[in-house]
């Protein structure tokens, strides 16, 4: 490690152990050895933008945005099977040591701020929000210089008002397994967060979430460990009857395979309704067309 470099680590160090009580000093020399090093050498030595992204790092830690190191050589593997905390820790530990070295130097020091400031921005929205982003940059990372209008086209959709359910056939019924939200997962009972977002307690586990994103044709779902927040006018009401695995949506019978006893049910206003059993890990999705 150069003089130059260890340096700004320990000046680094020294103000980390100073400002903040929950100071982690075995992560910030692992960030120090993994991400800070790789960004340092990338970076062909930038010593402004690696002093940024150092104080930047520092105060991850010392907010608990940053719990953990990860180095950017395996970010193919690491992205996909780390569990991240945030979206903001995502992009400080991986994609800003991966991404800003192709950046002018100039460039450095504004999207870093710009990061932050939205990360923070993301977390203190509605909890769905953070988990949301985050799956969706994991499976295809939004370029940092664009992200915030790549964010953007994400969130449109599942933002949008719904439209009016008239509830009349064709309908479709697609059946989504629990176990993608987490392996345990025992879906109980659910609320709309958003138009197209609901949310799934766990029957057993108070700490357990899933989430599901109408918008999208293969039904999107991310798991969280608090409620993903209430949308409760969003909701629409259908005469619904309930028989041995079928449903009868305003008159339609629907057949729903192998749903078997009820245990909970919620008809959103996007023409979705949403059904689980009291004795599957099965969550049944039915669209009217």
């Amino acid at each position: 490690m150069s003089p130059q470099l260890q340096q700004l680590i320990s000046g680094r160090r020294e103000a980390g152990q100073r400002d903040y009580a929950r100071w982690d000093e075995k992560l910030f020399q692992q960030l120090c050895r993994g991400p800070v090093e790789y960004f340092w050498e990338k970076t062909d030595h930038d010593l402004v933008a690696t002093e940024g992204y150092l104080s930047a790092l520092a105060e991850g830690i010392g907010r608990n945005y940053v719990t953990q190191s990860a180095d950017p050589k395996h970010h193919h593997f690491l992205a996909t099977y780390l569990k991240w905390r945030s979206l903001l820790e995502f992009w400080l530990v991986l994609r800003i040591p991966l991404e800003f070295p192709a950046l002018k130097s100039a460039e450095r020091t504004t999207t870093l701020a710009k990061l932050w400031n939205l990360g923070e921005n993301i977390l203190r929205d509605k909890p769905w929000v953070d988990p949301y982003l985050l799956k969706r940059n994991i499976e295809l990372p939004a370029a940092l210089l664009d992200v915030e209008r790549q964010l953007a086209v994400w969130l449109e959709p599942v933002l949008k008002p719904a439209p009016s359910a008239r509830w009349e056939p064709p309908f479709t019924v697609r059946v989504i397994d629990g176990r993608t939200i987490r392996d345990d997962f025992i879906p109980g009972d659910m609320h709309l967060c958003a138009p197209s977002v609901v949310c799934i307690h766990d029957r057993r586990l108070p700490d357990v979430f899933g989430g599901v994103f109408l918008n999208e044709d293969d039904g999107r779902v991310i798991a969280h460990d608090r409620d993903l927040g209430r949308d409760g006018a969003q909701t629409r009401q259908a005469d619904v009857e309930i028989g041995t695995s079928e449903a009868r949506i305003n008159g339609h019978v629907v057949e729903l395979p192998k749903l078997g006893r009820i245990h909970s049910r919620l008809i959103c206003g996007n023409r979705a309704a949403l059904f689980t059993a009291v004795d599957s890990q099965r969550i049944w999705l039915v669209r009217s067309q």
